[in-house]
């Protein structure tokens, strides 16, 4: 594995393990309903589409981006696709492992419980949308190994 790809492993493990460890309880007030998390799937890919649609026109933006990829950096700022992509993983590690926790602790499950997953799926879903809206900056696709 590349250089790039253990970094996005790493932190997205670490991600996932440090929120399978019990945090002060910090509810939302008022508690997130249903029409809150189905708002930050929908608000969050296109609040991305207008985020990554400035840097569409950006003259320090690279001439052609790549699609996202694991082995690539996803720090950098010419690309912002590939960093969306990375906290998208990130933010739906922690979910998962938030969930997990909650589902095996004597904690009543709420629906805030699930907003940090919510986020990573928003995320996912507004760098695919991405990906198709502004496939004309986009480089070739990578072919599978």
């Amino acid at each position: 594995m590349r250089k790039w790809t253990w970094v996005r492993v790493v932190i997205v493990i670490l991600s996932f393990a440090i929120a399978l460890f019990p945090s002060p309880k910090t509810a939302s007030v008022p508690p997130l309903d249903w029409e809150a998390l189905l708002a930050a799937l929908l608000v969050i890919p296109i609040g991305l589409l207008f985020v990554v649609g400035i840097q569409r026109v950006n003259p320090r933006s690279a001439p052609v981006w790549r699609y996202p990829d694991w082995s690539l950096n996803p720090f950098t700022m010419k690309e912002p696709l590939q960093f969306f992509h990375f906290a998208s993983y990130v933010f739906l590690a922690g979910g998962v492992g938030h969930v997990i926790r909650v589902a095996v602790s004597s904690n009543q499950a709420t629906l805030d419980d699930l907003f940090g997953a919510a986020i990573g799926v928003g995320l996912l879903i507004g760098v695919k949308l991405c990906a198709v809206v502004f496939r004309n900056k986009m480089g070739p696709k990578k072919e599978p190994a």
